[in-house]
């Protein structure tokens, strides 16, 4: 999930200015900040993430995340 979010930019998951923000920090800082961005989403949809696991449905869920109701699905989890 984390290789489709990097692969993406996180794109359709974050609004612009925080994909600005996400690829300026990705170029100055170090490339663990990738990693340590993906930990901060999937910490934050952790209990979402318990849920879905237990009706089987956990890919699905972090793949539509965008398609459901725009960026807001994941953006209000984690910021």
């Amino acid at each position: 999930m984390c290789l489709h979010w990097l692969g993406q930019c996180f794109w359709n998951y974050l609004d612009w200015p925080e994909i600005c923000h996400y690829v300026s920090t990705c170029v100055v800082m170090r490339p663990d900040y990738q990693v340590y961005m993906c930990v901060a989403v999937l910490e934050h949809l952790q209990q979402d993430i318990l849920q879905h696991t237990q009706t089987q449905d956990l890919q699905v869920f972090l793949k539509s995340a965008a398609r459901c109701g725009g960026r807001q699905s994941v953006k209000k989890h984690c910021w």
